[in-house]
């Protein structure tokens, strides 16, 4: 089973594309979001940083050194499927 404490196994964490027009998602993008998803060429999803930081040592790690004010973006790895990603965002946004 795979790790995901190594990041560049869930992605990568830079500028987002701009070859490619990627839509936001119709649910999950949040005006106060602090981090962006972007899954090439399919969708971007802005969320907030502070709650998957609650649930992941990785997201966690990620909101100490960057500066919390700021847009993080992470563009996953081609593997990680947009249904994937929507079932998580469902979890942890339940009470939406």
């Amino acid at each position: 089973m795979s790790s995901l404490q190594d990041p560049a196994e869930f992605g990568t964490i830079g500028a987002p594309s701009v070859d490619a027009v990627v839509q936001n998602h119709d649910i999950y993008w949040f005006d106060d979001g602090s981090l962006v998803f972007e899954i090439p060429d399919v969708r971007r999803f802005k969320i907030h940083l502070t709650l998957l930081s609650r649930h992941s040592r990785f997201f966690a790690a990620l909101s100490t050194v960057n500066d919390p004010d700021a847009n993080n973006h992470v563009i996953l790895n081609h593997q990680i499927r947009l249904q994937d990603v929507e079932v998580l965002l469902q979890h942890m946004y339940h009470d939406m």
